[in-house]
């Protein structure tokens, strides 16, 4: 039986110095991501209801807030590891606070700020307290982890004045403390010399390659949301259909062939980049769905609509521009044999012209603009497999 001084320890660090261990996303991780995908469907049932300026600062606000709260957990899941049912326990305290952001996210910048930011602040307290009590138990990772708490506090300061704050003050102090969270990781590590283990080989890529797909299932839900909501369901409702689906399998396709199977490159800097860019992609990936449940919604297909034209074409552009970034942070020797200039510039190059529809597209009408977007993205998946059937053939 498992004694009262283990239940309460800091847990042990995981790995080694020497080798890259081999470890696989476990089910316990998977489903803390439930919570998450619940908030991002409510975010993006939110922003679909409110399409314009203010309702796309309110959806970035609050997927910046969800994001870090996924991202500071899965980091430290990864560094420290519980005994027995002990990381059951710990892992599901993590999961109440987000469960309550899921119930106050709905208007989380207006009458819900304060619950949804008392949830967030109590996710955040929760995770430094997590953090302290891993360097207690691991002194040689300790002053590591005492400058993280250190650099912390700044953050959840900053959070706590702001829900006592009247708008728009309080939004300004929020990002002001996202911004000192993102930021901890580069203060904590500069200046510091201790060795750390290494994650484990292929967990990056997985780890983030599971929610990638687990997000990707919105625009899914787009699809079917918007054929079902549709005032009438006829042929063009259909053929709106099978395009929407069309266009979410193409950004499947071209995240998993191109970025899912490979790590970043161990530089600090290089994984942060990697991973801020994935924050961007994710993001975007949600908006395309917001525009593909519009879209199939339409009763005209064949009238200028700006709004579904900058969800669509101003996702398509994001979307594939960072993915061109990410291909530039791959560990080298990793995936298919791609040529590590024209691959991501080929992205470049389809995501301005996907910008440009954005900007001065306006007499495409939603079909045409769908099978522009959806030859934008299906292009480089002709692309790909050429890449590959030439390293075979060397």
């Amino acid at each position: 039986m498992m004694g009262v001084a283990e239940w309460f320890s800091g847990g042990i660090v995981r790995g080694s110095l020497d080798a890259c261990p081999e470890r696989k996303v476990d089910w316990l991780e998977l489903f803390f991501d439930l919570f998450f995908v619940v908030i991002i469907s409510q975010l993006a049932h939110g922003f679909a209801d409110n399409p314009t300026w203010g309702g796309f600062r309110e959806f970035v606000f609050l997927f910046a807030s969800t994001w870090w709260v996924w991202i500071a957990g899965t980091y430290f899941n990864e560094r420290f590891k519980f005994p027995g049912t002990a990381n059951t326990i710990f892992t599901f305290l993590q999961m109440l606070p987000v469960a309550g952001m899921a119930i106050f996210v709905h208007h989380g910048m207006g009458d819900n700020f304060v619950p949804f930011e008392v949830c967030f602040l109590t996710s955040r307290v929760l995770l430094t307290l997590m953090w302290l009590r891993g360097g207690l138990n691991n002194q040689h990772v300790a002053p590591l982890t005492n400058r993280i708490v250190l650099w912390f506090i700044p953050a959840l300061t900053l959070y706590l004045i702001a829900i006592f704050i009247s708008p728009p003050a309080r939004y300004i102090i929020w990002v002001a403390g996202l911004l000192a969270d993102a930021l901890t990781p580069v203060f904590a590590h500069t200046g510091i010399k201790i060795a750390l283990p290494k994650f484990g080989s292929g967990w990056l890529a997985e780890r983030y390659g599971l929610f990638v797909l687990i997000v990707m299932g919105e625009t899914l839900v787009g699809v079917v949301r918007g054929a079902s909501e549709a005032h009438t369901v006829g042929f063009t409702t259909f053929i709106a259909a099978i395009l929407g689906l069309a266009m979410s399998f193409g950004v499947f396709r071209i995240y998993f062939d191109f970025i899912g199977r490979r790590n970043p490159r161990k530089p600090l800097w290089w994984m942060l980049t990697w991973s801020n860019l994935h924050f961007v992609l994710v993001m975007s990936v949600v908006v395309t769905g917001v525009g593909l449940l519009r879209v199939v919604q339409l009763q005209d297909y064949w009238l200028a609509d700006d709004h579904i034209r900058a969800l669509l074409a101003g996702s398509a552009a994001v979307t594939l521009i960072v993915i061109a970034l990410l291909e530039t942070t791959m560990q080298p020797g990793e995936g298919p044999a791609l040529h590590p200039v024209r691959s991501p510039l080929f992205k470049v190059v389809a995501g301005m012209i996907a910008a440009a529809i954005c900007a001065w597209g306006t007499g495409i009408t939603p079909l045409p603009l769908l099978v522009l977007l959806l030859a934008l993205n299906y292009v480089h998946l002709l692309y790909h497999p050429g890449w590959e059937n030439a390293e075979a053939k060397e």
